[in-house]
């Protein structure tokens, strides 16, 4: 890092380690490969903790020696699942936000601000709804909880898996909320589900007050073959506050 001015990030919903045939058993394999990747901030959804073992996110914050923050979402009698955020910075506050719009499926914005060279950096790691209605809705709460978290110069960061085939909540978050995609326009190189034949963009990344030096979906080897979605890696730097 640049004297903490510029970091790495990624954003990876890794499907409860259970590979892209749902089937499999990857977490080690997994945490591997996200340990070759030099990172500073890991955003993850769908992290699953079963109530006999470890838990995956403690396995992946041993693997990369970062810290880990994990909120639960869901809870079952085999365990539960949610995001986790990985990071070596300094962590002020750590909040769960429930967006969830139905007593069936339970979705939350993990929300964390943390120090880099006396700004405030706040991060949301999130996992919207299955259908256009609720991921609005989400996103209104999500703007709310910006306007009330941050200040206008604060460096914002919103990042997951936002179910979002058809970019209306794009539109939403660019047009609304003044953030920017990571990516720029939706295309077919970031289209990150399914990882064995890739159709949608539903894995995003924006940003305010961050100027974007590189981004990339990460494809190939060995990404295929840990989760049904590909992860997104973007470099950023800090921008000068407005004076």
């Amino acid at each position: 890092m640049d004297s903490g001015r510029t970091f790495r990030l990624m954003t990876y919903n890794i499907r409860k380690g259970l590979g892209p045939d749902g089937k499999s058993v990857l977490t080690v394999p997994l945490a591997d490969a996200l340990k070759a990747q030099p990172l500073d901030f890991l955003l993850c959804q769908e992290v699953f903790h079963g109530v006999d073992d470890d838990g995956q996110s403690h396995v992946i914050s041993d693997a990369l020696g970062l810290t880990a923050v994990y909120r639960a979402n869901k809870h079952r009698r085999v365990g539960h699942h949610g995001n986790a955020s990985f990071t070596h910075m300094p962590i002020e506050h750590v909040q769960n936000f429930d967006i969830s719009t139905n007593p069936i499926e339970r979705r939350g914005a993990l929300y964390t601000r943390v120090l880099m060279n006396d700004r405030r950096l706040h991060l949301f790691n999130v996992h919207l709804g299955l259908t256009e209605r609720q991921r609005l809705t989400q996103m209104r709460h999500i703007l709310a909880l910006m306007q009330r978290l941050s200040t206008p110069d604060d460096p914002v960061l919103i990042a997951g898996d936002f179910n979002d085939w058809n970019h209306n909540v794009d539109r939403f978050v660019c047009s609304e909320m003044g953030l920017v995609n990571a990516f720029g326009e939706p295309k077919k190189a970031t289209r990150t589900w399914h990882t064995k034949r890739p159709m949608f963009n539903l894995d995003r990344i924006y940003t305010k007050n961050l100027t974007i030096a590189d981004a990339r979906c990460m494809q190939g080897t060995p990404w295929i073959d840990l989760s049904d979605h590909l992860p997104l890696y973007v470099e950023l730097a800090l921008t000068a506050p407005a004076r």
